[in-house]
């Protein structure tokens, strides 16, 4: 119950946990990432983490993470055959996290300094921004 009055993130990684069901049922979003995408497994168990997170909360998000783009329509159509249709979200390959890390900034900070990496990690930022904001209810 703690978790209820506290913003926490809880990596799942990639299989339901009996012992993380209830923060699943409390979570105001489940995000469900997925970047392998095609290797027989990686889509069995991409697939399954929504069945499994969907029993306990259908507030899911997919997000496509440094995906190419044939890769990503795979995904939608995937999603679609068995008849999912949760909101997607793509965060672009970039080296942008690396940089994030290394420095201690956040990727908006780092394009609000603007320069060359400011221009550069623009679209990745913006990859972010759609996805906080859909989080944040601003659809």
């Amino acid at each position: 119950d703690e978790a209820k009055e506290d913003s926490l993130i809880f990596d799942f990684g990639g299989y339901l946990d009996p012992r993380i069901i209830t923060a699943l049922e409390i979570s105001d979003v489940v995000i469900i990432p997925v970047s392998d995408f095609g290797k027989k497994l990686d889509t069995q168990g991409f697939i399954s983490s929504i069945a499994e997170a969907e029993a306990y909360n259908k507030k899911i998000i997919i997000v496509l993470n440094k995906m190419r783009e044939e890769d990503a329509v795979a995904v939608r159509s995937e999603l679609k055959k068995h008849k999912y249709s949760y909101p997607i979200f793509e965060i672009r390959k970039s080296e942008a996290v690396e940089k994030m890390l290394n420095e201690k900034k956040s990727i908006s900070t780092i394009v609000k300094e603007g320069g060359l990496l400011g221009w550069t990690y623009r679209g990745i930022n913006n990859d972010f921004k759609k996805l906080i904001n859909y989080i944040k209810g601003e659809k």
